[in-house]
């Protein structure tokens, strides 16, 4: 027969925590989906990204920008007339859905469009009332 001794106590038996689960790779909502053939492409290509901090999003614009240089139909029109930036800010807001231009004090997507294009062969021009994107690779 065993008789517990009073002054030991118990302790609960030590559970491991569970090994944690690998996070999906995030996705485009249908509701952000974009509408525009070349950025439905473009985000069937590229993954969504989650950061918020401006140094990541720059980098993934210049990705979503590189995309539009290398496709066959979009790198055409950048080389020409230009890309409207409502299409490349389409596929911005869908691949970067926690990104806020105001973080780097930017009210105009065409202002952040010009920062993240300095330095690089992308320029933003006004064109009677359109503003667009170009690419000079040559």
């Amino acid at each position: 027969m065993h008789i517990p001794d009073p002054t030991v106590q118990s302790r609960p038996p030590v559970v491991s925590p569970a090994p944690p689960m690998a996070a999906a790779a995030p996705t485009i909502t249908p509701a952000a989906f974009p509408l525009d053939t070349d950025n439905r492409r473009l985000c069937a290509d590229l993954r969504v990204s989650l950061v918020g901090h401006a140094e990541g999003a720059i980098a993934k614009t210049r990705q979503i920008l590189d995309w539009y240089r290398r496709d066959s139909q979009c790198g055409k029109l950048l080389r020409q007339e230009g890309l409207p930036i409502s299409k490349v800010q389409g596929a911005v807001q869908a691949l970067l859905p926690n990104f806020d231009i105001l973080l780097l004090g930017m009210v105009k997507f065409s202002e952040y469009l010009r920062y993240v294009c300095k330095n690089t062969i992308f320029c933003v021009f006004h064109f009677d009332i359109l503003t667009a994107l170009k690419c000079d690779d040559s």
